[in-house]
Parts: structure tokens; sequence; C-alpha cells
């Protein structure tokens, strides 16, 4: 006797057909039909509160198109030291790529605004369009923000302003589209609530790229220098190759 395969929506729902999953999509889940036709990628769905840019260090495979995506589309070419997400790379000891983004910090953890001089600070968080602005009329240029910034997000242009990511709303709108995360080949990018598992995500992604390599070198790889060199790296080995040498 043959089974009868069932299609199942997400949502919990089971249809006769595929065909009639596909009608259940386009009339009570839009979303996803428009989701299919960006690159690479599903898109969840935008999140209606407070949000930020999230990575997953372990699938980003360093390519870079995240801060190309970001360059377009704030100015329309692509150079990667205008974009607001960059890659850092690390040999720990094996090669490995680590994204720095802003984590669009809560108030009491915004250390950036906190380290403006001027009041009210040139840096802060808009809470009508819900990301990081900064007011270029009244910013000195002192970058004190970007010395408190844990997460190494502020960056700077020719002229040594700061910039720092708006979530893509170029116009201030509210409209948050981040392209970094539309255009990552690999899913390491991630727009996300802020408040997820019933409290806040807090210092667990607002660290340095320095300090997430050093996590992701503890789980990569038990490697060291001594177990990848031959002969074992030792500094009695190093001294004996210094007195040949000599």
């Amino acid at each position: 006797m043959a089974m009868t395969r069932r299609a199942n929506c997400p949502c919990g729902l089971e249809f006769d057909s595929s065909e009639e999953l596909l009608r259940h999509i386009s009339k009570d889940h839009p979303g996803v039909i428009e989701a299919v036709r960006v690159w690479g990628r599903e898109i969840y769905p935008v999140p209606g509160g407070e949000a930020f840019i999230d990575s997953d260090p372990m699938k980003c495979s360093g390519c870079g198109l995240c801060a190309e995506a970001c360059s377009i589309h704030h100015y329309g070419f692509i150079n990667k030291d205008l974009a607001r997400v960059y890659i850092r790379n690390f040999l720990l000891p094996m090669p490995k790529a680590v994204v720095v983004t802003c984590s669009q910090c809560q108030g009491e953890e915004r250390l950036c605004e906190k380290a403006c001089p001027i009041s009210p600070p040139a840096i802060r968080y808009d809470k009508k369009t819900l990301h990081m602005v900064i007011d270029k009329d009244s910013c000195t240029r002192c970058l004190a923000c970007q010395d408190a910034c844990r997460t190494e997000a502020i960056r700077t242009d020719e002229a040594e302003s700061p910039f720092v990511c708006d979530l893509c709303d170029t116009k201030n709108t509210g409209e948050r589209d981040p392209q970094c995360v539309k255009i990552c080949p690999t899913s390491a990018l991630y727009f996300h609530n802020r408040v997820e598992r019933i409290r806040p995500i807090r210092d667990s992604s607002r660290k340095s790229a320095d300090a997430k390599a050093e996590m992701i070198a503890k789980r990569l790889h038990p490697l060291t220098c001594e177990s990848i060199a031959y002969p074992p790296w030792r500094p009695e080995n190093r001294d004996k190759a210094r007195g040949q040498d000599e």
C-alpha cells in the first residue's frame, strides 16, 4: 500500500499536497515568497523592535562581501575602508576570519554614547529609528567614542569623522534593511531582536575581535605551535638554531 506523503508548514499545519502548501504560504506567509528572491540564504522576518546584527564567527569565510555590500549601499561604490561592517583575519594557528559590527548596545552599556564629551551626545541611539546615529554637525571628532567601543565597531573616514552601523537606514527613517545580512553566502550574519530567551543579549555579542578570536582558538582545533611545527618548537630549539646560524 502506497504511503501518502503530506506537506508540512513550519507553522504546524499539514497539507495533502505541495500545491496546497504553496497556496498557504503565499496567502499566510508572503514574506517567505519574497525571501527566495534574495541570493544565498533564507531571510527571517525583519525584527519589529530593537534589533542588531549578530555573527557566527565559525561560519564566516572571510569573503568580505558584507563590507562590499555595505559600502555600495552607503556610497554607491566598493570601498571596504568605508564599510560599517568589516573583517579581521587571525592565525589561531589556523586562518580564521572574524566579523566586526555594531551591537546596538542597551543604554546602560552604551559606552560610546557615555564617552562623548558634549551634551546631548553626538553619537547616540535613536529611539525612533532604533539604531545608532552620529550628528556630524555637533561631532568634535575627538574619537572618544571609538576608544570606548569594546566591539571596535566605530570607524573613521578620510576626514577622521567617525561613523557606525545604521542598519542600512541611510535616510534615518526607521526602514532598517542590513545589506550585509542579505548577501552573506554562509549565513554567518543574523539580524534579530536584542531580547531573546527572555533576557537581553549582552556581553556575549559585544566582544572585541581579539577576544572572539581567543575563544574561537579554543574550540576551532586543539593545535598549538608545538604540534604543527617540525621539529617541535621549543625555546631550546630556537636557541640551538640561532647558535647554528652564528
